[in-house]
């Protein structure tokens, strides 16, 4: 058997590693609830109509869908989680400078693959990445930690968007302030650790090896 070090949630509430992945988590909600609730009156503002605000919305999920799968078989064989993270978060930034700069029906549907991929890059790593830094025994009490943080981000995200339209008149100003927001945090992942602190012997998960027959 190996060891495996298993965190307990007030264990991994005291490394940086899980508050550079809340952060990531809370800026992704907050921005990206306030960009999807938005979204109709985002590109109307850009002189685009509902019905192509809808077309281009569907296919985010779809893009999303398909990074996802592909993400996941590349985490398995390359590793390199946290760079990956890192990326997920740079290509959320240039989703947003897109919307930004949307000028064309084409910009709008490069912008909803872009922020598809960004997106399904980001849930796949995080869910890899978690468990591998925390261990696997007390994950129900860090990813709810996460969930919250999650839910946090998606309740303050619209209330912003719309404050911001109120005080501006248009959505550009609170975007390209967004876009900061995964910029910071794709920084920040390039500075995780792994297991930055020890848990005590009696946390740590016994993993039986596999036989090599």
């Amino acid at each position: 058997t190996s060891i495996e070090p298993s965190f307990t949630q007030s264990q991994a509430l005291r490394t940086t590693a899980f508050w550079i992945i809340g952060f990531c988590v809370f800026q992704m909600s907050l921005v990206g609830t306030g960009v999807t609730l938005h979204f109709v009156s985002i590109f109307e503002g850009k002189g685009f109509s509902m019905a192509y605000a809808a077309g281009v919305m569907g296919v985010r999920p779809l893009a999303g869908l398909g990074a996802t799968i592909l993400a996941g078989i590349m985490l398995d064989r390359i590793g390199h989680h946290k760079q990956v993270l890192a990326a997920a978060c740079l290509i959320q930034t240039i989703g947003f400078f897109i919307v930004a700069l949307l000028r064309t029906p084409a910009m709008g549907f490069v912008y909803a693959t872009v922020a598809g991929v960004g997106g399904g890059l980001a849930s796949i790593s995080i869910g890899v990445l978690t468990p591998n830094l925390f261990g696997r025994s007390h994950i129900g009490g860090i990813l709810g930690m996460s969930v919250a943080i999650n839910v946090l981000g998606s309740a303050i995200g619209p209330i912003l968007f719309g404050g911001a339209y109120d005080l501006f008149g248009r959505y550009n100003e609170v975007i390209l302030i967004s876009a900061l927001l995964p910029f910071l945090a794709g920084t920040l992942c390039l500075f995780i650790r792994s297991r930055t602190q020890t848990p005590s012997p009696d946390l740590r998960r016994k993993i039986p090896r596999r036989s090599s027959n």
